[in-house]
């Protein structure tokens, strides 16, 4: 397979990440000189240029006059052209001819803009045949801002222009789509007479296409709608705007039925109607559902106040008048503080000024606008935001009102100002890269050069530089070969490069690279346009890069990775020290196709195959196989491998990698066992289970669904035209479903499904989208599950509520009954009594903020919205106005769910707490009072809680520890103090007084500040309360560690009084023998 085979197929998303980091490179300084010098480079310059050469990408760039200096290896086979036929503007040839002016326009306005661009455009191939490309170019711009270079990328777009006009294609059956679609749709002319009407719109009136020549709009618009009907109608017709009205139309039948008529203008060319496009949608079911929808819109408030962004909303002279949760919780206002123009204390001091001045200047044009500025945080921390701003009109196009969302941006503004930085190390860069231009005219030597020559020859700016004062520069040693050079020159135009040496007048040498490019001028004369660079820092640096060559080689022996490069033919010439020794295999062994032993039977000629198919073809490899280690087991291995190619494009050098990927294996096989294991969950759970595409189009039916209705796939497709859901209910649902596929909302509703026996029972139907890493909707899943034994519950639940009202007012303690999402629906009259409200004022909207107290406001309302979200019985610590005061109650909240689960009621109670609260407040205060003893007092006290959990320390306790508070009351402390010989001792004894509840005491050593171990008296007593419930244990500690050392050495100097006693007696006996046997002395 040749090179030129590979742009067959369109570049992808990675191609063209690919480039644009080889671009990133280039403004880097990596390209010091032309990627297509062949002299001297390092190795980073041969890689990056290799790179850049194989990267899947047609890759270029230009000089600031837009003229060509350098392609990539793919552009050159993918024209066929050589350098030469491509250099300056020799790339013209290559576009084609319809495209050229239009090309040459547009690279003449990103000359002047000096910006970045794209444009479309269709260049030839090697054989031949046009592709369309996508061009984008991009400047590179010194600190002035001139432009110094300019880089771009090709992209073929081929496909895509394929499928537009594919798409053109698809567009001419629009007729055949809006006879078919369910909807009602017209065409009139620009006076308002009918001229078209899709065949779903002449059945639904009965008419035929020869009748619209005589049908007038009095006989399908209701008679008590007609005025109304005929005075939009005209205006829009007069003013030109859209059209858009509800009212009734008669059906063949005479049925009414309500629809919402929307008109749309076409205009030509000069803005003039031509014709008026309408749609008919049924509404007749939406207007039975009014009250529903005023459901929804309670719960799209809950959704803005819980969606991830801050939402909020002004008067039409700009004043705040809401503001979501999520924006009071991260600025920590509450809405009273934030409401009119509050906010702005929110706003960093440097961009409130800013930021309101923009903001009066919308509110001025009524135009959208966005704006960044930084807002604090709760914290104090300022992060930055997207402001934006959007105009709600009424129908006279008069602003009502304002809506807004404040994204945070602060990453991305981080980025950016890395950028900034990136490209303030980019301009130097480019000053400091000893460089310089140059043009030689030939036939007159007239010479024109950069500063930056001029600096590097030494050379005074204001004289003019001549070839004799050039060869003055050059080394005495390399002047013949130059004067050489020049003089072939002279009689050529091919393009050179040279390196030779200059003698600076301090006898100082410096070695200097040149390399130029012949170009005509307009009278055919020879040209030479190049550059040349101070190379005298990269002679120092060479030996140190041969260096630096032989350690890399020494690094791919030791990197944990197994790294090998084969022959152009096949046969691996090198594998690094990981993989001999993972093989156990010697160089000899593996070398040549000794390594194919190592490839498990089952896949070695599958093996060996993709390798020579890849050695044919030079496409890279990429295989898996197992590979055997050197204990005779087999693992999974991935082995890739990329050519290197030379400047002809062949081959001289593959290098390749194997990766373990036996783990990655196992994880394979196990997701496809859980797969399988997936679809049995899903065939085998109590629901009714369906998957439809984007469309809404079914394509898969768990085997419950298929059971239940007793109907096979393909029947079941046809859901809306088959008897699966009740007639009275398929409409709205067919009206649902239709909504969420247009809008992506996720469907919630409750119909009746027909069962295989004929019998139909409710069931609730919930759908939601999936969507694909772009947020484009790809699949919708279907869960119906049966919800007839609730139903028939809210029954009986509505008749036991009845009953249980009448129960709860004989009950001594405030009742209120809530819906699921906490609303009130009923309070007993104890409840009416502690309030001095009726039920009406009760179950208002708002009652809870007139009840509690302002400080209780914002606390009780995040719990409660959380204890209702969670489901689960909870309990709220509040104030409410009793009796003509704020008394603390215990709101203690219990669900009561169906059979299924599902919250059909919340039941709360009122306990009065205030007493306690009280008593409470004043065992806080004694405890703080008792704390400030307890600190003067110079001994280590420490309070416990009933259950031996530490709650407070002294300050003299602190101290001789050396920790702080929270690390004495931190769980552990004591196993972490406590000498290890005593920890057992010390426990069973903590444990065994705190039960018996009596004062007790514990010997045990604990570690001080110092790291010393010193033993301590703990003395425990207990703290009771009237009933004798012990509700605190107090313990001081005393140093012992002197007596008891004390006590030690007694103990030490008895048992040696009683070794000498022993010894002493021992003595006696025996002298008293010695002289019983001897007798005694004269």
């Amino acid at each position: 397979m040749k090179m030129q085979d590979m742009f067959k197929d369109p570049m992808t998303a990675e191609s063209v990440e690919w480039f644009e980091f080889l671009n990133e490179a280039a403004y880097a300084g990596w390209l010091g000189c032309p990627m297509t010098t062949p002299g001297i480079q390092t190795p980073a310059h041969a890689e990056l240029r290799r790179f850049i050469d194989h990267v899947p990408a047609l890759g270029w760039s230009a000089l600031p006059d837009g003229s060509l200096d350098y392609v990539n290896l793919r552009f050159r086979d993918y024209t066929g052209l050589s350098l030469d036929e491509l250099y300056g503007s020799g790339w013209k040839s290559a576009i084609h001819r319809d495209d050229v002016q239009p090309l040459e326009s547009w690279s003449q306005e990103l000359l002047e803009s000096r910006e970045a661009g794209t444009t479309e455009v269709r260049l030839r191939r090697f054989d031949g045949s046009y592709r369309w490309f996508l061009v984008f170019a991009n400047p590179l711009q010194d600190e002035s801002g001139s432009v110094v270079a300019w880089y771009g990328t090709n992209i073929d777009i081929e496909d895509r222009k394929q499928a537009e006009e594919a798409l053109r294609a698809r567009e001419q059956s629009w007729l055949q789509i809006v006879d078919n679609i369910p909807g009602l749709v017209a065409t009139m002319s620009a006076t308002g007479e009918v001229e078209f009407l899709n065949r779903q719109t002449l059945e639904y009136f009965g008419k035929t296409n020869d009748d619209l020549k005589n049908w007038a709009l009095g006989d399908a618009v209701h008679p008590d709608d007609l005025p109304r009907v005929i005075q939009a109608r005209i205006k829009s017709i007069e003013e030109g705007g859209i059209y858009d009205i509800e009212h009734r139309c008669r059906r063949a039948d005479g049925v009414y039925r309500w629809f919402q008529v929307r008109g749309l203008p076409v205009r030509d060319a000069e803005d003039r109607i031509t014709a008026w496009y309408l749609l008919l949608t049924d509404i007749d079911d939406r207007k039975q559902a009014e009250e529903a929808l005023q459901s929804n819109e309670r719960s799209l408030s809950l959704i803005i106040n819980t969606m991830p962004a801050f939402a909020w909303s002004a008067r039409p002279d700009g004043s705040l008048e809401f503001v979501n949760e999520r924006w009071l919780n991260f600025t920590g206002l509450s809405m009273d503080k934030a409401r009119d123009w509050g906010w702005t204390s929110a706003v960093h001091p440097d961009d409130v000024n800013r930021l309101t001045d923009y903001w009066q200047s919308i509110l001025a044009t009524g135009e959208q606008g966005e704006i960044e500025a930084r807002f604090r945080r709760f914290d104090g921390e300022y992060r930055w935001f997207l402001f934006r701003a959007s105009a709600l009109r009424d129908d006279s196009g008069a602003i009502v009102r304002w809506y807004g969302t404040n994204t945070d941006i602060e990453d991305r503004k981080s980025a950016e100002r890395e950028l900034k930085r990136s490209e303030s190390f980019l301009a130097e860069g480019q000053r400091i890269s000893l460089t310089g231009s140059f043009c030689w005219s030939v036939r007159t030597d007239k010479i024109t050069w950069s500063k930056e020559l001029y600096r590097i020859f030494e050379f005074e700016e204001n004289l003019p530089v001549t070839l004799a004062r050039i060869k003055g520069r050059v080394h005495p040693d390399d002047l013949p070969s130059v004067q050489d050079i020049m003089e072939r020159l002279r009689h050529a135009d091919d393009d050179f490069e040279y390196e030779h040496r200059l003698l600076m007048p301090d006898k100082s040498v410096k070695h200097i690279h040149l390399f130029a490019h012949a170009i005509r001028d307009i009278d055919g004369q020879v040209e030479y346009i190049g550059a040349a660079q101070d190379v005298t820092r990269r002679r120092v640096i060479e030996e140190q890069l041969r260096q630096r060559e032989h350690n890399l080689r020494q690094i791919t022996q030791t990197i944990p990775g197994m790294l090998w490069s084969a022959t152009p033919e096949g046969e691996v010439d090198y594998c690094n020290r990981p993989l001999l020794e993972f093989t156990g295999m010697t160089p000899e062994q593996a070398h040549g196709w000794g390594w194919t032993a190592l490839i498990y039977p089952d896949d070695r000629d599958r093996q060996i195959k993709s390798w020579r198919s890849c050695l044919a073809s030079g496409t890279p490899l990429d295989t898996e196989a197992r590979m055997r280690r050197f204990d005779g087991s087999y693992r999974w291995f991935l082995f890739r491998a990329n050519p290197l190619r030379d400047e002809s494009g062949k081959i001289v050098k593959w290098y390749g990698t194997t990766i373990d990927i036996e783990d990655r294996k196992r994880r394979e096989e196990a997701l496809r066992a859980s797969e399988l294991s997936w679809r049995q969950i899903i065939d085998n759970i109590p629901g009714l289970v369906n998957a439809s595409g984007a469309t809404g189009d079914p394509t898969f039916f768990n085997r419950q669904e298929l059971e239940y209705f007793g109907k096979t796939n393909e029947e079941l497709k046809d859901w809306g035209r088959i008897d699966v859901f009740h007639p009275e209910d398929l409409p709205s649902v067919i009206e649902a479903w239709a909504t969420s596929i247009e809008t992506g909302q996720v469907l919630d509703i409750e119909a009746r499904l027909r069962r295989a026996d004929g019998v139909y029972r409710w069931f609730q139907t919930r759908a939601v989208p999936a969507r694909d890493a772009e947020g484009k909707i790809s699949d919708w899943y279907c869960l119906h599950t049966d919800i007839e034994d609730r139903k028939c519950a809210e029954e009986m639940l509505r008749q036991s509520e009845a009953e249980l009202r009448t129960i709860t007012e004989t009950v001594r303690q405030p009742i209120v009954v809530l819906s699921p999402d906490g609303f009130t629906l009923y309070a007993n009259q104890v409840a009416l009594d502690n309030t001095g409200l009726t039920l009406d004022e009760v179950i208002k909207e708002g009652f809870l903020e007139r009840a509690s107290h302002p400080d209780d406001m914002d606390r009780m309302r995040d719990e409660r919205r959380i204890g209702l979200l969670e489901g689960v019985p909870f309990d709220l610590e509040m104030r409410f106005f009793k009796h003509g005061e704020y008394r603390w109650q215990l709101v203690q909240y219990n669900a009561l769910t169906d059979e299924s689960g599902q919250i059909i009621r919340w039941y709360v109670t009122a306990t009065d707490i205030d007493d306690r609260k009280r008593a409470e407040e004043m065992l806080r205060q004694s405890e703080e009072d008792l704390r400030t003893i307890t600190d003067a007092i110079r001994q280590p006290i420490f309070v416990l809680a009933p259950d031996g959990t530490r709650l407070y320390a002294n300050r003299v306790a602190l101290d001789d520890s050396g920790l702080t508070l929270d690390e004495v009351i931190k769980e552990g402390f004591l196993s972490q103090r406590c000498h290890p010989d005593d920890m057992n001792r010390v426990f069973d004894e903590l444990r065994i007084g705190l039960l018996e509840g009596v004062p007790f005491d514990v010997e045990m050593r604990l570690l001080d500040k110092s790291g010393e171990y010193r033993w301590n008296l703990i003395q425990y007593n207990p703290l009771k309360d009237e009933s004798g419930q012990i509700i605190r244990w107090y313990a001081t500690a005393t140093d012992i560690d002197d007596r008891k050392k004390a006590e030690e050495r007694l103990r030490i100097e008895n048992v040696k009084l009683a070794q000498e006693r022993v010894y002493l007696e021992e003595q006696i006996r025996s002298e008293m023998g010695f002289e019983h046997i001897i007798g005694n002395s004269p």
